[in-house]
């Protein structure tokens, strides 16, 4: 349990730093009283659990990444941090992650981001077929394909495609064309060797733990007291079948099972909620020591506000 007390100890540290501001900056009681539920309920309520990220007015929600609003929030770093810790690091799912890791990733590339790929592929022949090489549509498309397929190689450095340099629809249409669909069955056969793989390495070990268990019974019954259903339907989205992924911004937006994401190349604030590790300043650190440094860092600044006395100087200002 000490990963529960290191983000319940930080965060109740964030409590008491932003009461004490309040208070120090707050003439009377009833100002105090009147004040603090514009400040607790907004942590309540943007903490990731009652209300859905994406489901945010759009004036203030991001669809690529966690809103600003829900940042600036101690409640949703610490809400992430003991969630995907729970889910990944509990006795059960501990012996599976790793694979399932790559099942899964596996499973969007092949079922999920190809479908997307193509699609694009055909709209890109269709622009080429009109004549038309300098229509925008085909400018975004080239970049659109040229950075999809950079984050893959980033993503699996062992994928041999046909082409290794950017393609240029402007310059060489058909040619490019031709080597994306070469390249795309190339992906397909490469997700589906690691689906299989993956496949077979877990069954390898349930079948490991069934023996160590004794029983299928047992190993289910392991299974029933450490795994929490209800979690695994937020980290793994499941509830939301329909919204898989999205393309936004000649971007193409993973929501399948987000605890999977390898976010190396999300900014730490713009990294999908739930993923399992957050990168900063270039070096991944596990979900729960990110949020865990985050909720210091904003204590930190709730010290120095105090120390300074800065809410009670800008009222005073007013």
């Amino acid at each position: 349990h000490l990963h529960y007390f290191i983000i319940l100890f930080s965060v109740s540290c964030f409590g008491n730093l932003l009461g004490l501001n309040i208070s120090s900056g707050m003439k009377t009681r009833v100002a105090v009283y009147i004040l603090i539920p514009f400040l607790v309920i907004p942590q309540i309520m943007l903490s990731g659990v009652m209300v859905k990220f994406d489901e945010l007015n759009p004036l203030v929600s991001n669809r690529t990444g966690s809103p600003l609003i829900g940042n600036v929030m101690a409640t949703r770093w610490a809400y992430e941090g003991l969630a995907v810790d729970q889910f990944k690091n509990n006795s059960y799912e501990s012996e599976f992650f790793n694979v399932e890791k790559k099942i899964n990733n596996a499973n969007y590339r092949k079922s999920f981001w190809l479908p997307q790929i193509e699609n694009q592929i055909t709209e890109g022949e269709r622009l080429v077929a009109q004549g038309n090489l300098k229509n925008d549509s085909l400018v975004c498309l080239n970049s659109f394909f040229n950075e999809e397929f950079r984050l893959i190689k980033k993503e699996f450095p062992d994928l041999k495609l046909a082409n290794d340099k950017p393609i240029d629809l402007l310059k060489n249409a058909q040619s490019s064309v031709n080597l994306l669909k070469i390249d795309l069955d190339s992906v397909r056969s490469y997700f589906i060797r690691e689906f299989d793989e993956g496949q077979n390495i877990k069954a390898q070990i349930t079948t490991t733990l069934i023996n160590r268990f004794g029983s299928v019974e047992n190993f289910l019954l392991f299974k029933h007291q450490h795994s929490n259903a209800k979690l695994e339907d937020f980290v793994l989205n499941t509830n939301e079948a329909k919204n898989q992924v999205i393309v936004i911004d000649n971007k193409v937006i993973r929501r399948f099972k987000p605890v999977f994401i390898n976010s190396q190349e999300s900014s730490f604030f713009s990294a999908p909620f739930y993923s399992y590790k957050k990168t900063l300043f270039g070096m991944p650190i596990d979900t729960l020591w990110f949020n865990t440094i985050i909720i210091w860092i904003m204590t930190l600044l709730l010290y120095v506000t105090l120390y300074f006395d800065v809410l009670r100087r800008m009222l005073e200002k007013k």
